[in-house]
Formats: C-alpha cells, structure tokens, sequence
C-alpha cells in the first residue's frame, strides 16, 4: 500500500481526519497510549479506584513500572550468581570452604555421603555469597508480593486471569 492508494479529500470532515491520523498511526507504529490498553476497561471494577486515587497513580506511573523492571533485573543477576558461585556438592565446580572437614574429599567421597544423608548437598562452597543471596531472595519474593497486591488493588482481579479455566489449562499443561 502506498502514499498514493490513499486519497484524502482536503473538505473532508474532521471525524474522517481523525479515523485516517489514528489509522496512520496505527500502520506506522505509532506509541500505544494508556487508552489504548485494556488498563482502561477494569478501572470502574477495583477498589482503588474509589478510594485511593493515590494509589492508582502511583501504580499506573512509568516510575513503577521502572522500578519493578529494575527489581526484575536484580532479581536475574542473583539467580545467575546463585547458579555460578554457589553450586551443589555433587557438582565438579563446588570447592569447600577454607575451615571445613570436606577440604580432602573426592568427587565419589562427596557423592557417598550426600546419598547416604551424612553431607547436606546444598553446602555453600567457599565462594558462594549464600547469606546475601538467601537475604535478596526474601526480600524480592516480598517486594514482588507486594507489587502483585498493588496491581489487583487497582487493577482489580479480573486481569491476572482472563479465562474461567486458566487454572485447569495450567495443571493439565
């Protein structure tokens, strides 16, 4: 489709001006607007929207859903230094700590005593950070338990599921 399929009469009304610059917009990629989401349509439905305008635009805001992306991305970089530094007993990479009775024991040692229940598997090594790790952990899953509850408050809770059945789609996978 080219510029020249579309003709527009310069007299047109301004009702046709507007269907045809939405039109445009839409073709070439225009920005969605908070109009354009389905945000829109739950607002008569939630509780905050009745009570606390506050709380609608701080969590309608650009700055949370930043900060909420940030928290995402922290969250990423702990899981990836939870698998790279911290790995199980049984693993090749897991090196014991400097003061520790399993400083001299084999791989097959190691694994003996993991399945026999004497060693817990899950042993920091030596240069996993396992106390912040463990920390960050509790403190994001809250963070994003909060958030969660933001979002239904004023959201309401006809957006986390949009079928009936969800539930049973995901159980039966």
């Amino acid at each position: 489709m080219s510029s020249a399929d579309i003709k527009l009469d310069m007299n047109s009304s301004a009702e046709t001006r507007g269907r045809v610059s939405t039109v445009s917009k839409k073709i070439l990629g225009g920005l969605p607007t908070k109009h354009d989401s389905l945000m829109g349509i739950n607002k008569h439905r939630s509780w905050a929207h009745n009570n606390s305008p506050l709380l609608v635009r701080m969590v309608e805001h650009n700055y949370f859903e930043c900060i909420v992306g940030l928290l995402i991305g922290l969250n990423c970089i702990t899981i990836g230094m939870e698998v790279q530094l911290c790995p199980a007993v049984t693993s090749l990479r897991w090196a014991p700590p400097y003061e520790s009775p399993w400083v001299g024991a084999s791989l097959s040692d190691r694994l003996q005593k993991v399945q026999s229940g004497e060693w817990n598997k899950y042993e920091p090594s030596k240069d996993c950070p396992a106390h912040f790790l463990q920390a960050s952990e509790y403190v994001l899953t809250g963070l994003f338990v909060v958030e969660f509850f933001l979002r239904v408050l004023v959201f309401g809770n006809t957006t986390i599921a949009q079928c009936p059945n969800c539930l049973m789609l995901a159980l039966s996978g």
